[in-house]
C-alpha cells in the first residue's frame, strides 16, 4: 500500500500561506504487478473524512462518448463533530480524486441517513432519506426516535 497528504494552497512570495481547497488523502493498494488501485478520502479542516471516493469503470454518456466513473459516499458533521449524516456508496461522473469532491445535495443523493443529536451526543432521531435528484428535498422512507430517561 502507497499513502499520499495533499493540502492545496496559495502561495506568497514563494511560501505557502492559505489553504484554497479541500485537503486529500491517497490510498493506493497493489493488485498485480505494478499495478494499483487508488482511492481518495476528501478531509474537512479538522481532518475528519467528508468523502470518499473510488475508481468505477467508464461509463458512456448521452452522446456516446465514454465518460469516467467515480464510486463516492459523503459524510456531514456538526459542530461538535459529531456524525449528523451518511450517504449510501453512489455513482457520480469524474475522475476519482481530481477537481474536488462531488458535494451533492442531500436531495440528490440515492439515500442519505440523517441524524438528530442531542446535548449528550447521542442519537435521538435516525432518517433514512430517499432522493431521485428532481425534488428540492429528500424523502423520508423510515424513521427511528429514541428517547432517554434516567441515568
Amino acid at each position: 500500500m502507497k499513502f499520499g497528504y495533499s493540502v492545496p494552497t496559495s502561495t506568497s512570495g514563494g511560501v505557502p500561506d492559505s489553504v484554497d481547497g479541500y485537503p486529500r488523502v491517497s490510498t493506493s493498494t497493489l493488485q498485480s504487478g505494478t499495478t494499483y488501485l487508488s482511492s481518495y478520502a476528501y478531509t474537512d479542516g479538522l481532518g475528519r473524512a467528508r468523502e470518499t471516493q473510488t475508481p468505477l469503470p467508464d461509463g458512456t454518456s448521452s452522446s456516446g462518448t465514454e465518460v469516467p466513473n467515480r464510486q463516492v459516499a459523503v459524510s456531514r458533521y456538526d459542530s461538535a463533530g459529531n456524525v449528523t449524516g451518511t450517504s449510501a456508496v453512489f455513482r457520480s461522473e469524474g475522475t476519482p480524486g481530481s477537481g474536488g469532491p462531488a458535494s451533492p445535495k442531500v436531495e440528490d443523493l440515492p439515500s442519505y441517513t440523517d441524524l438528530t443529536l442531542d446535548w449528550a451526543g447521542r442519537t435521538t432521531l435516525s432518517q433514512t432519506l430517499v432522493g431521485d435528484g428532481t425534488t428540492s428535498r429528500g424523502i423520508a422512507e423510515g424513521k427511528v426516535q429514541t428517547a432517554y430517561f434516567g441515568d
